[in-house]
């Protein structure tokens, strides 16, 4: 299953400096590693008696394995498969020396296996893997830049730019770096709790992109993203607050690690996920004014320039408090100024959803003073829900502006709802409403059918 964010775009005027530093960084290491690698075994099959050391270890092989298929096997191809799969698992290793320690070893056998065991040791992914039997801080680290092979690195790698592109602009580079590799140490710490006694190594990017997920589903929550999926055969997108989309992702992991047979770390990857969502809600939750306000589709089209300049500094320099106060007082001066009505709802949803609430309360009072026009509230509400708004919050007579702003473009079904909302359940009462709900009735009795399409769909 995949399950991806599709809206972001890249802006190649303001490259991921992070994202593209991260990539190279490990598609080197990955290059590094092959070629050294191969040098390695080369080495050990020029200095170790390979032929000897089969011998002794293939039957032991047949009895770890327990793979009928390699009964039968030709001769010619047991060292290649010794060499490539028995000399590489560890635990292997364990069984081989239990079988020994019941009787004394051939002294040959102790030679040829003490200078296999030498050369195999500097093996990239054995050496600087995370095996969590034998755990290092050092290897904690140096687990996130190896793979295994090149669609695993070719496969992180795109999820690393999908995810952290956007997050890079919202967070900036030093401070995703820390919660990047942070996440990573939490997927590795989840590997070690599952698996405390293996000798496998842990390789791969994964668990820190998969605390990429966990960082993004905090910094969007309740915006509605677009997202694209795959099941199967079965593809498509769906649009979803960010924080809907957190247990698919949580889940899946979950299930793939009780029901499939993999070499694939799926508690790694459920514990970086947790880890950066965890990490960012927490820094945010300290420091509410750390990330940067982001590109969302209804203010992307403006250019930066029509946002005064005292605004963007503040904006830039991550005061997002005092640039949100700032925007708010242009806006008693020029109240139809769209680029920073939108900049205000958007900062003010990053901060808290209270503040969002009360921005988009104070467009509504900016159009009942006639400040501006039905079609710029319509596009204004539709972008409160895009961030997560919710009208039910609202208090009664701005939903009864809202109200009011439907059947003024003819959405009589929506306008009905939201008035009898308000009559109904929160038994509110107010001359303007009553008016309102005579005039519905006017509608249905003239047999005037109803709009179906909402607000934002006629803005």
């Amino acid at each position: 299953m995949f399950l991806i964010p599709v809206e972001d775009r890249i802006d190649w005027r303001r490259p991921p400096w992070l994202c593209l530093l991260l990539i190279a960084a490990n598609t080197l290491l990955f290059a590094w590693s092959s070629s050294h690698d191969q040098r390695v075994l080369e080495r050990l099959t020029n200095t170790v008696d390979t032929e000897l050391l089969t011998d002794y270890e293939w039957p032991l092989w047949l009895r770890y394995t327990d793979d009928a298929a390699m009964v039968t096997l030709d001769a010619r191809y047991r060292e290649q498969v010794m060499l490539y799969r028995g000399w590489m698992d560890r635990e292997f290793d364990a069984a081989v020396h239990a079988h020994w320690a019941t009787e004394a070893p051939p002294a040959a056998w102790q030679e040829a296996r003490s200078a296999m065991a030498r050369q195999r040791g500097q093996i990239s992914w054995l050496r600087w893997g995370l095996t969590p039997a034998e755990p290092t801080l050092t290897t904690l680290f140096s687990s996130q830049f190896m793979h295994g092979g090149v669609l695993h690195l070719v496969g992180n790698m795109a999820f690393l730019l999908l995810f952290g592109f956007p997050l890079e602009r919202r967070w900036g580079a030093t401070r995703l770096l820390g919660l990047y590799l942070t996440s990573g140490l939490g997927a590795g710490a989840a590997f070690i709790l599952f698996f405390p006694n293996s000798m496998i190594p842990l390789v791969g990017a994964s668990g820190a992109i998969a605390g990429l997920m966990g960082i993004y589903v905090a910094t969007y929550r309740h915006r509605r993203v677009e997202f694209f999926y795959t099941l199967g055969f079965v593809f498509g997108s769906f649009r979803a607050s960010a924080l809907m989309v957190f247990p698919l992702w949580f889940g899946w992991e979950l299930v793939q690690h009780f029901t499939s047979v993999s070499n694939v770390a799926y508690m790694a990857h459920a514990g970086g996920l947790v880890t950066g969502l965890g990490l960012a809600m927490l820094w945010q939750t300290l420091q509410p004014n750390i990330i940067r306000p982001g590109d969302e589709p209804a203010a992307a089209a403006l250019p930066d320039d029509a946002l005064p300049a005292g605004v963007l500094r503040l904006a830039e320099s991550l005061e997002f408090g005092q640039a949100l106060a700032l925007a708010q007082q242009h806006l008693t001066r020029t109240p139809d100024h769209m680029p920073l009505r939108f900049f205000e709802m958007d900062t003010a949803a990053q901060l808290d959803h209270a503040r969002l609430q009360h921005s988009f309360a104070a467009s509504l009072k900016a159009r009942h003073a006639r400040q501006i026009s039905d079609a710029q509230l319509s596009q204004l509400w539709r972008h409160f829900h895009e961030l997560g708004g919710d009208d039910v919050t609202l208090p009664p007579p701005y939903r009864l502006m809202l109200a009011e702003l439907c059947l003024r473009r003819r959405d009589w079904r929506q306008s009905r709802a939201l008035a009898t909302t308000l009559r109904d359940q929160d038994n509110w009462q107010h001359p303007r409403l009553e008016r309102l709900l005579q005039q519905l009735a006017g509608e249905v009795s003239s047999g005037t059918s109803p709009a179906d399409a909402s607000p934002a769909d006629k803005a």
